[in-house]
């Protein structure tokens, strides 16, 4: 698919209970060819974690925005920003106008909600939707090694309130 670089905020591996964040390529994206850019940017703290089999410390999230553009076109994108500036504070995603029909019911600006997405389900649906062509044959093993790890340590799925109190992730 692309070769990127995971670029953290400085203390962004090791500094604990304190606001991060992780870019790709520095925010500039994973250049996928054909004029298609996937950028991923999450913001996390890293916190204890007193559960039995995990920590002592885990990281937890605090927003992620997923994008895939077809130039100057975002294609889709996955959001999850409650403290950002939209009304929409729970996860959704919007798909682009080159996707819709002109007669579609919704538009690019349209909340489409779903349960909390992974960067793993954001490079999965490039890949299975978009037909980005992967550089490794064993692309679909190592993403779900991945994101199993975080489905087992995530705190919510579907709703923030889920999440146990004092904890998010």
């Amino acid at each position: 698919m692309a070769r990127a670089k995971i670029i953290t905020s400085p203390g962004g591996r090791h500094s604990v209970d304190v606001p991060h964040s992780w870019t790709i390529n520095n925010d500039r994206g994973a250049d996928l060819g054909h004029g298609q850019v996937l950028s991923a940017r999450m913001r996390y703290r890293i916190i204890r974690d007193d559960r039995e089999g995990c920590g002592p410390f885990r990281a937890t999230t605090d927003a992620y925005m997923y994008e895939l553009a077809d130039g100057a076109h975002e294609l889709f994108a996955l959001y999850w920003h409650p403290l950002g500036n939209s009304l929409e504070k729970l996860p959704h995603f919007h798909l682009g106008d080159k996707l819709l029909r002109d007669d579609a019911p919704i538009d690019s600006k349209s909340h489409m909600p779903m349960p909390r997405a992974s960067f793993e389900q954001a490079v999965r649906w490039v890949i299975e939707f978009k037909g980005a062509v992967p550089l490794v044959q064993d692309w679909d093993d190592r993403l779900t090694v991945c994101e199993t790890r975080f489905k087992l340590y995530r705190s919510w799925h579907t709703h923030p309130d889920e999440a146990t109190a004092g904890k998010q992730g």
